[in-house]
């Protein structure tokens, strides 16, 4: 007699691998599901709006509402994009300490470059210490090596329901100490108030590395799930589809910037020819617009059986084996 509830977002990034279920299952005729559709994260009506039409496929609204608060910024190509956010990021980090703010993108490459940069401002600011430990770390199914340092802003990996770690959790490096037998204790002070203090080899995986990433830039995919009480600056990309610019666009409490790449945007969009930056916003607004969802293989046989049976319809009206009239009351 138990009873199972599925909770989540069916308009956000599907899982990386088996995608599709949670929206398959909440189709009416399949066990349906029940909404909460009021969205309270957002500070202002007009961001909360713009939420909305981000997650229905209204792109061009959802950004023209950015642009008339001035948070949407072009740049003529990739360097200028990123620098652009970079510029735009540190005002606000000094305008606003007691604020939070986080760095999106869409690709690792991005990433990578946007966390380089906004942490040799952290250290020369003096927030984050130059003596750093270098180790090996488990990310997205990927090993990749981070430099870690007091002051150093982290995010947790992995879930570890025992430890009541959860992926995702962002936080500053308070202790880091390396121990004799190789293996370096941390303790992390959460956004969310917690502190946490664990050894590396217990929160690894099989080959020793560790469930921890630098978080001063995050991809879209890593960002889903958190709330910023302050501002997100997001890079675009002109991959980013509905699913990616509503997860993007809606982690933010106070503002979400846009940064665009004019030249990218024209090549995809306009062959490479000029566009103006309203063309271009209403030009990426449609890719933004875009539902690339994943689907089941039931989904796929479902649609295969329909295409079959009104094959079987047309055949037999065209051999008189039906009324035309009992056809279009059965399709």
């Amino acid at each position: 007699q138990a009873k199972v509830v599925l909770t989540g977002e069916d308009k956000q990034l599907d899982a990386v691998t088996r995608g599709g279920a949670l929206r398959y299952l909440s189709r009416p005729n399949v066990l349906g599901t029940s909404r909460i559709e009021t969205i309270r994260r957002q500070r202002e009506s007009w961001a909360r709006a713009a939420v909305m039409q981000l997650r229905d496929g209204l792109a061009l609204d959802a950004l023209q509402a950015h642009d008339a608060q001035g948070l949407v910024h072009f740049a003529c190509d990739s360097k200028a994009a990123r620098e652009q956010l970079i510029e735009q990021y540190q005002q606000f980090r000094q305008s606003n300490p007691d604020k939070q703010a986080v760095v999106l993108a869409q690709h690792w490459a991005d990433v990578e470059q946007l966390s380089k940069r906004i942490r040799q401002l952290y250290q020369a600011d003096g927030l984050v210490s130059k003596k750093s430990i270098t180790l090996p770390c488990h990310v997205a199914d990927r090993m990749i090596r981070f430099e870690f340092a007091l002051g150093e802003r982290v995010r947790l990996t992995k879930n570890d329901y025992r430890r009541e770690f959860s992926n995702g959790t962002l936080g500053t490096i308070t202790g880091l100490t390396q121990l004799e037998d190789g293996t370096t204790h941390f303790t992390i002070r959460c956004d969310d108030g917690r502190t946490l203090s664990f050894n590396s080899k217990d929160y690894c995986n099989e080959h020793g590395h560790v469930y921890l990433a630098q978080a001063y830039a995050l991809t879209t995919y890593a960002s889903q799930g958190i709330t910023v009480d302050g501002s997100v600056f997001v890079l675009h990309n002109v991959g980013m589809d509905r699913a990616t610019a509503y997860v993007s666009g809606s982690r933010h409490k106070d503002n979400c910037h846009w940064f665009f790449n004019q030249s990218s945007i024209e090549q995809a969009c306009n062959n490479g020819e000029t566009l103006t930056q309203s063309e271009a916003l209403e030009a990426v607004s449609k890719l933004m617009s875009e539902d690339s969802y994943k689907s089941l293989a039931i989904e796929h046989l479902e649609a295969k059986h329909a295409q079959e049976r009104q094959l079987e319809q047309e055949l037999a009206l065209e051999a008189g084996l039906i009324p035309e009239l009992e056809l279009e009351l059965d399709w």
